[in-house]
């Protein structure tokens, strides 16, 4: 049984449960999938109306192995907020990785830009400084491991490099070129002080200085968009999805995977 197939037996233990968005992200969504790669799904999930009036439809569950995250509208707010970098992504996917919208992140993408904040970046970094402390320290580190790590580390430092050259929105996607590269990190791995040298330069802030924090506008207007949806959820007017739905979109995705491999 694939990945895809496991999915589809665990999501069909939730047959009332109606969808607003998903999205495959991860590795698929970076262009970075191997062709062993199992897809991760991220869902949005219709909060029921009594939930919201209770003040109790801010949930999120990770089920971690089947790579699977499910959150409720105000959850994916909060983490585009406080600039969850895995979320920001979903406000730049592409196309062929996003299997359904009901319209709310579509709602939302016009603020991407200003959603990529100096935390942000801050985080970008804090995490490929990690990487690099991690790399550093244990030379013992299985190759895969170690080259995974590194591309993945380089993946964020060229995320922060288009956001100070001046590109508008956390990228999920990169380059052509720069997927190519990581791609070959992955396989051969890279120098280790090259990379620390990278973190070095785009880590001092003399030379870039550090992006705005959220502009309090900002965050109105996105949390505009999620009290719509819920006045609407309670109302019973808002448009949403059946599992079945996003199974079929699921093995839609699937077939795509298995046409180009």
């Amino acid at each position: 049984m694939n990945n895809i197939d496991c999915i589809e037996k665990a999501l069909e233990h939730f047959p009332q449960q109606r969808i607003i968005s998903a999205w495959i992200e991860g590795d698929y969504a970076h262009g970075l999938a191997a062709k062993d790669n199992k897809p991760s799904l991220c869902v949005i999930t219709m909060p029921q109306p009594w939930e919201i009036l209770l003040g109790e439809a801010r949930t999120t569950q990770n089920m971690r192995d089947l790579d699977i995250r499910i959150l409720t509208p105000l959850s994916y707010i909060d983490g585009l907020l406080d600039g969850h970098r895995s979320l920001l992504e979903s406000l730049t996917l592409p196309t062929e990785c996003f299997l359904l919208d009901a319209g709310f992140i579509r709602a939302i993408e016009p603020f991407a830009h200003r959603l990529t904040t100096s935390n942000v970046v801050k985080t970008a970094l804090d995490d490929a400084r990690g990487n690099l402390s991690v790399l550093r320290h244990w030379p013992g580190m299985k190759s895969a491991k170690r080259n995974k790590s590194m591309a993945e580390t380089a993946r964020l430092l060229n995320g922060v490099r288009h956001i100070q050259s001046g590109t508008e929105a956390w990228p999920c996607l990169l380059d052509a070129d720069e997927i190519t590269l990581l791609r070959r990190i992955r396989l051969h791995g890279m120098n280790l002080a090259d990379l620390e040298r990278d973190y070095g330069l785009l880590a001092d802030t003399r030379k870039t200085p550090p992006l705005p924090p959220l502009e309090p506008y900002v965050r109105r207007q996105v949390e505009d968009v999620v009290l719509g949806l819920n006045r609407r959820i309670v109302n019973r007017e808002a448009e949403s999805f059946s599992v079945k739905n996003l199974i079929h979109a699921l093995h839609g995705f699937g077939d795509g995977i298995a046409a180009d491999a």
